[in-house]
């Protein structure tokens, strides 16, 4: 057993290329191993008793820009000269979270001229000063390295969203449960891992209080030869779609209302966003805003596609909040992948809807007109799924270009909605699967036994602050996370504890094999997208109402869709199996940001035996260093009613 404690030795950690100031950087004692542990710089992650390769880098970034790249086309298309192979190689980026206002990355948070992806003025958190941030491309067997300085006031965590990380569970990116956060004002930290066993669509966020929602987001595409979707045989273009949700104000206001007994504007669960995002523009009605504010609109986002090819859309939904409903005028999508696994399914849906943290390959074919012709790509806010009923539509104009990328100057434009669109006021709040079955093109059967079944039950209740004051809130199993962000529960579990059931609720996967988890959503009113770190799931079971164990259940293990999101609807069961191989302190979480952000968060230990003996990088432990382990990281607190 490794003892992970709070005092302070002599080892300074040097962490990225970048020489800007961190917290203390004096390393916690964790084992003896540290003693010898030499500094590192930018040549390589810190070595440690984990005897990390130093990076040789293979396929470098390039340069840092020093202006906002609002629209800059690589993170949207994937060119078709990168090599897909077995051999494994590093890849090697740099990470500069800052603020953007005036068109410019600035060292202040807060400034009178903003950007304002939908029109409306306000302040966005970027990664190298875009958004959405760099595409991240590498190949199974890939290892990847991110050198991360944190230019802003606040701390801040990455999460790299779907990738495993079995062997380097320490840099999954969660403050307070996989590690401390990385300081603000020019804190650095290098994430490195090697992607496994794992190919598909992902994508990184923000896991820090609610920020993700500033803009702190990007794609991650892992390529295999083992993947059955090839380019040239089922698709000929590879594009990314980023969908979310907007709101004016930044996340910290939000959520500070949200914890407050009156609510955000007036709700205790956010309202419906200000603006749907495609590829990061959005359209408000400025007419509509407040007097004096900043607002412009801004003219509809063009997607540029060659005529008579076919187009595989990795849609991401990278928002806070709702689920978004897309259909393409005239072109009916086939839905080949879904969040990383490859799927066969209808090839004539015409309308998908995407969940928050959900991706969806989605495979249309441009011959429905001429080069130069236009059709209107429509997302649409499930406002079904949310406290209010509202009609709120962005539209994206698809435009078919010829190989070269020229079009004329004239081509007809195509207004010719699906007529078969659901309502989003009185749509069911269901995942896709629920209209069209998916089933993996790689068979795989989920185990057929387990030994042990758990419940987490989701619920709206009545909490009390941190500082006090009660407010109406989301838990699990009558608790709302309250997160020591300084003493992760990957390390509390290091050190031989168990995560404190008045702070988290928490399940514990003893050994290796088979594993339920009965997740009961008791909200009757409102569905929510969950989603498990670690590994994906295989759903075996759901159904309406909620159930204690699976006497009389009938469990499905022939194959059944593989995910690591999926969308739970109002007053409904869903039954995840697991394969506990994954040695770690894994949280499973609303995806709607708002209720995350509240306490909406559980944990599952799997295998806390092996936890014992990990070994952290020296740069891991040095977050900690300083810190008060006693600390509460921001807007999580205790159920005191359900």
């Amino acid at each position: 057993m490794r003892h992970f404690l709070f005092v302070t030795s002599v080892l300074a950690v040097v962490v990225s290329a970048r020489s800007v100031p961190t917290r203390n950087t004096t390393a916690t004692a964790h084992s003896s191993s540290l003693s010898a542990s030499p500094s590192t710089s930018s040549a390589g992650p810190p070595q440690s008793a984990t005897s990390s390769p130093a990076v040789q880098t293979v396929y470098p970034q390039p340069p840092l820009p020093n202006r906002w790249a609002f629209n800059d086309p690589s993170i949207y298309t994937l060119s078709g000269d990168f090599e897909i192979t077995d051999i494994p190689r590093t890849r090697e980026y740099y990470f500069s979270l800052d603020a953007v206002a005036n068109g410019k990355i600035v060292a202040i948070r807060y400034l009178p001229d903003l950007v304002a992806p939908d029109g409306y003025a306000r302040q966005m958190f970027t990664v190298n000063g875009q958004f959405p941030g760099p595409l991240i491309q590498a190949n199974e067997g890939d290892r990847v390295v991110i050198h991360m300085v944190n230019n802003l006031e606040i701390d801040q965590t990455i999460h790299w969203h779907g990738i495993t990380q079995n062997g380097s569970q320490w840099m999954d990116g969660i403050g307070g449960i996989s590690q401390c956060p990385i300081p603000a004002n020019g804190g650095t930290f290098t994430y490195d891992f090697t992607i496994s066993n794992q190919y598909g669509s992902y994508w990184y966020h923000s896991h820090y209080a609610a920020t993700l929602a500033d803009g702190l987001v990007g794609g991650i595409v892992v390529h295999s030869p083992s993947d059955p979707l090839k380019r040239g045989v089922d698709f000929d273009e590879d594009r990314i779609l980023y969908v979310q949700d907007l709101l004016h104000d930044q996340s910290d206001v939000i959520v500070a209302a949200l914890k407050s007994p009156q609510g955000y504007r007036g709700a205790p669960a956010a309202p419906e966003p200000d603006a749907i995002l495609i590829n990061g523009v959005g359209a408000t009605n400025c007419t509509a805003a407040p007097a004096g504010s900043n607002c412009t609109t801004p003219a509809p986002p063009e997607i540029l596609v060659p005529a008579g090819k076919r187009i595989r859309f990795r849609v991401l939904n990278t928002g806070a909040h709702a689920m978004l409903r897309l259909s393409l005028d005239k072109h009916p999508f086939e839905i080949i992948e879904a969040d990383d696994t490859p799927v066969y399914g209808s090839s004539d849906v015409h309308e998908a809807p995407v969940g928050p943290g959900q991706r969806y390959s989605l495979l249309v074919t441009t011959d429905k007109g001429e080069v130069g012709d236009t059709f209107p790509l429509r997302v649409t806010a499930a406002s079904a799924c949310l406290v209010s009923a509202f009609r709120q539509t962005m539209v994206a104009h698809v435009r078919y270009v010829d190989d070269n990328g020229n079009y004329p100057e004239y081509g007809t434009p195509h207004d010719q909605p699906w007529h078969d669109l659901d309502d989003p006021l009185t749509a069911a709040c269901d995942d896709l699967t629920a209209k069209y079955p998916l089933a993996p093109r790689v068979a795989e059967n989920a185990p057929t036994e387990v030994l042990d079944t758990h419940v987490f039950n989701s619920q709206f209740g009545q909490f009390v602050g941190v500082d006090g004051v009660a407010f109406q809130g989301f838990g699990f199993n009558s608790i709302a996370y309250q997160n020591q962000i300084n003493y992760p529960l990957l390390a509390q579990v290091e050190n031989g504890l168990s995560p404190n059931p008045s702070l988290i609720a928490s399940v514990t996967y003893q050994n290796s094999g088979g594993g339920d988890i009965i997740f009961n959503n008791l909200d009757p009113n409102l569905p929510h997208p969950i989603h498990l770190h670690g590994r994906s799931f295989y759903i075996v079971a759901r159904g309406q109402g909620n159930i204690t164990d699976l006497h009389g259940v009938e469990i499905d293990t022939n194959n059944p869709l593989r995910r690591d999101t999926t969308q739970i609807s109002a007053a409904s069961y869903m039954v995840l199996r697991l394969v506990t191989d994954t040695p770690g302190v894994w949280p499973i979480h609303c995806h709607i940001a708002w209720h995350l952000s509240v306490g909406k968060l559980g944990a599952v230990v799997i295998q806390p035996d092996a936890v014992y003996d990990f070994e952290q990088p020296a740069e891991w432990l040095g977050l900690c260093a300083g810190t008060d382990p006693q600390a509460f990281g921001p807007d999580k607190r205790n159920i005191i009613s359900a």
